[in-house]
């Protein structure tokens, strides 16, 4: 999660603007994840914990992938937002919780591929949750190698830039795609499209992968130019 290149843009324009636009990256986009994230935190995973027997119920893998999970999602929110342009504190900051991302998120993905195929798991569940568990840490980790390799001041700087917007959008799918998954596959349950236990059908499971390739887009072009949308 460690940005180097710089954008022009008319946020760009003046110290003042600079230095603001360099800061933050809040929009339409990330508030939505915003708020689906602390729903799901506030209200809906402890009703889904309380309905399985509560948090002492769970195995250990599965505590240590919801930490995990928890944690990457956190870690995801802020860098999205919080970027290292111009200001040496946050780019420590985004560094630093960059790295803490890439640990929990492969960790929590390991465990995760531990519950789908050795714990009680459908086979259908099991191979969808480990589609997402692909993407997340596919995006993981070419999000990791991008911005690692656009630091060698050897390369060109078009190469340099290139490399950098391939980090943002790893690090959008990401978010909106894998972090996001299980909130997006139990949509259709929420909504009242589905029935009770009815919520793993496959379009539900697919909702865990189409908002990836909906909603980073658009984000990564609000963030990039500035704007709210």
């Amino acid at each position: 999660m460690f940005i180097v290149a710089r954008e022009k843009g008319p946020l760009s324009e003046g110290p003042r603007a600079s230095r603001a636009a360099s800061m933050w990256r809040v929009n339409v986009w990330w508030l939505f994840g915003l708020l689906l994230v602390t729903t799901w935190f506030l209200y809906l995973a402890p009703k889904a914990l309380k309905k399985h027997g509560g948090w002492d119920q769970l195995s250990v893998a599965f505590r240590l992938h919801l930490l995990c999970a928890a944690s990457t999602t956190i870690f995801c929110l802020i860098n999205l937002a919080l970027t290292p342009l111009n200001t040496p504190h946050f780019r420590r900051a985004h560094k630093l919780i960059g790295k803490c991302l890439v640990c929990t998120s492969i960790v929590g993905t390991a465990f995760g591929y531990y519950i789908s195929w050795f714990e009680e798991t459908a086979f259908f569940v099991a191979l969808a949750l480990s589609f997402v568990g692909g993407l997340q840490l596919f995006a993981t980790v070419s999000g990791f190698w991008a911005i690692k390799r656009a630091q060698d001041p050897s390369l060109p700087t078009e190469e340099r830039k290139r490399l950098t917007e391939l980090h943002r959008t790893m690090m959008t799918i990401l978010f909106y795609g894998a972090c996001l998954g299980p909130a997006w596959s139990r949509l259709p349950g929420w909504l009242g499209l589905l029935s009770e236990g009815k919520a793993t059908t496959w379009w539900a499971l697919l909702l865990s992968i189409l908002p990836s390739f909906v909603l980073s887009p658009l984000h990564k072009r609000a963030s990039k130019a500035g704007s709210f949308f």
